[in-house]
């Protein structure tokens, strides 16, 4: 693999946000594959034919490389082929782990390497792509692209120029390759334009969230300038593109006369796009080509009413998951570890396949930081930490075995698990874990009242009933995961250790009720829901179930956490509970089904969330799947 092949880029000079060109030739007799890797991202094209897209996302010392079949896109003799690289650079962004560019491939013909990288490759910057511009469309999303189709020319057809020898690029890897399945480009979504003005503005309907490459075809009288705004809403009436410090646009120049163009780069998440043209335009398509991950759907035999909520939850799921689960599609598309935990309980009854949460599973772990914590998303390279999402890890992996029934992946992670469980460990004080203190630590349990807070606030000794919840059951995982690989367990014991603290030091006997924290006298569902799930509550359990939904000092739990609240509701008295828990799905879900939800939201507070830039899919709101299925099958 990769014989005598080097990492390669076109200068020795290189500037984030920016697009490199590659071209060379080969001759093809049979079976043709391709193996690549690269940073950040690549398009691969034969003979003027996108034939692969989509470097995974990855760390260098965990760097993905892909094998893939292009022999439907080769001919007998030449074949022209043009890789386009984006490198990313961002430091600060949410999806991507900053290293150097760079581009490594070979082509193997037979089994027979008839092309690979070496400075023997030409390459130049684009001249289609604005580079280095670095102008974001949010902060955890990182950057937006403009593109000038008058600026192309026929380079991927062999007619090239302005290239030079490429050079050796400065990077230090470990190859492993991929430990999924590729993203798929479906075809053209259908749509309606809902809005024309004066044949210079257009707002087009796709009817339900797409997930995918923006794809023009259309004619132009005159060179002009073309901006897409791009939402998940018309609720002030158009596009929302500017929210705060966020711009969800991209730009693109056209020429004048025919223009075609898809970018295969930048994933939207949308409903609705809005076009700003300079002049008026005879438009062939502008819409989306969904790109997918490839994987069955199983049904459920359901009530009509159920059926469109399961439906639309699968619709969420699916267009939160690529390389790997995300968060959403519109706003950050990154991966947290408490997200994908819902996630991946869902998938497990939704898809019945292991590789893609295997996957994600491996990429945390890939993840942890000089400190010896998981980060806030995976891949990135921020050093801001969510304490208990580190938690919410060791439930992920534990709920992974009981379903795959692979152990082996706890043999191959198991140094991660205990780094992390270990860390904790070391921050105990009188057998209790305090809430975090620094800038880069965020004590966030969920988004209510009182559980969460400013990022670096705390600066005064706390201590979180949460966090120690999770520490009892992430102890209690971890003599799990012993027993698997054979490894001594000292966890249990503490786990009990300090479960009795916890207990001792929350509890209010006069609310029967456990608070939030020794500093407050608030109380809420999550808490008390994760002191019965760990174990804490013991034979307290059922008497706080049965508050949980009837106290009303309690903190109402939002969407993304009710999870844990109808876990601990059923894990209490399941009988009892479990017309509760669906009459509360079908009452949230519903709501957000009968305002025009076609995916299902960040928080019921929909795009007013978050001072208007709430999500309207979610891949943590798919409780549905996993209730409806352990409930009613």
């Amino acid at each position: 693999m990769f014989n005598n092949c080097e990492w390669i880029w076109r200068s020795d000079k290189f500037t984030k946000d920016e697009y490199a060109e590659f071209y060379f030739e080969f001759n093809s007799k049979g079976k043709t594959v391709l193996n690549i890797s690269c940073d950040s991202d690549y398009a691969f094209y034969v003979n003027g034919t996108l034939a692969s897209f989509g470097q995974y996302a990855d760390f260098p010392h965990y760097k993905i490389y892909d094998s893939i079949d292009i022999t439907e896109f080769c001919k007998s003799g030449t074949n022209r082929c043009g890789i386009i690289v984006y490198y990313n650079g961002n430091e600060s962004s949410s999806t991507y782990y900053p290293a150097n560019p760079g581009l490594l491939f070979e082509v193997l013909s037979d089994d027979m390497q008839v092309a690979k990288s070496n400075t023997n490759i030409l390459s130049r910057l684009s001249n289609s792509y604005a580079n280095g511009r670095c102008k974001r469309i949010t902060l955890q999303l990182g950057y937006t692209f403009h593109y000038s189709i008058n600026k192309e020319d026929n380079w991927l057809f062999g007619e090239i120029k302005d290239f030079s020898p490429s050079v050796i690029a400065n990077k230090k890897v470990n190859l492993f390759s991929r430990p999924n399945k590729k993203t798929k480009l479906l075809d053209r979504v259908p749509y309606t334009i809902v809005e024309e003005e004066n044949g210079i503005r257009y707002i087009i309907d796709f009817g339900k969230e797409q997930v995918g490459f923006i794809d023009i075809e259309l004619i132009s009288d005159v060179e002009q300038s073309l901006i897409v705004a791009y939402g998940e809403h018309l609720a002030d009436g158009n596009v929302r593109r500017i929210i705060d410090m966020r711009d969800f646009s991209l730009s693109i120049d056209l020429k004048k006369g025919y223009n075609k163009y898809m970018n295969p780069f930048l994933r939207l998440g949308c409903r609705y796009i809005e076009l700003f043209f300079e002049s008026s335009v005879e438009i062939k398509y502008v819409g989306i080509r969904p790109v997918v991950y490839p994987t069955k759907i199983v049904d459920i035999d359901l009530d009509e009413r159920r059926k469109r909520i399961y439906d639309a939850c699968i619709h969420t799921l699916m267009c939160c998951m690529h390389e790997h689960y995300e968060d959403c599609p519109w706003r950050e598309q990154a991966m947290y570890t408490m997200d994908s935990r819902n996630q991946m309980l869902c998938g497990y009854y939704a898809f019945e396949e292991y590789e893609f949460p295997m996957a994600c599973i491996k990429l945390i772990a890939q993840s942890l930081n000089e400190d010896k914590f998981l980060p806030i998303c995976h891949p990135c390279g921020m050093d801001l930490v969510i304490p208990s999402f580190n938690m919410h890890y060791f439930t992920l992996v534990k709920e992974y075995v009981m379903y795959s029934k692979d152990k082996e992946l706890i043999r191959e992670i198991f140094p991660t698990l205990k780094t992390i469980i270990d860390k904790f460990i070391s921050y105990l004080d009188n057998e209790l874990i305090p809430a975090f203190i620094g800038d880069n630590r965020w004590n966030f349990y969920e988004w209510t009242d009182g559980m969460s807070e400013e990022i670096g606030e705390l600066q005064e000794k706390r201590i979180d009933l949460s966090i120690n919840c999770l520490m009892v059951s992430a102890l209690k995982d971890m003599s799990f995961f012993c027993e698997i690989v054979g490894e001594r367990d000292i966890y249990l014991e503490l786990a009990k250790k300090i479960s009795v603290q916890v207990d001792k030091l929350f509890f209010d006997t006069e609310k029967g009720l456990y608070k939030n924290n020794d500093l407050s006298d608030k109380y809420s569902q999550l808490g008390n829901a994760l002191a019965i799930l760990s174990g804490v509550a013991g034979e307290k359990s059922k008497d706080i179930a049965e508050k949980i939904i009837n106290s009303p000092i309690l903190t109402k739990a939002s969407l993304s956490m009710e999870f844990f609240i109808y876990d601990a509701l059923l894990l209490a008295d399941k009988e009892k509970y479990k017309s509760y828990v669906l009459n509360q799905l079908d009452e949230e879900y519903g709501y957000m089904l009968d305002n025009g939800a076609t995916t299902f939201w960040e928080t019921l507070d929909g795009e007013k969330a978050f001072d208007k830039a709430g999500s309207l899919c979610h891949g943590w709101s798919t409780a549905p799947i996993y209730y409806y299925n352990i409930i009613l099958k």
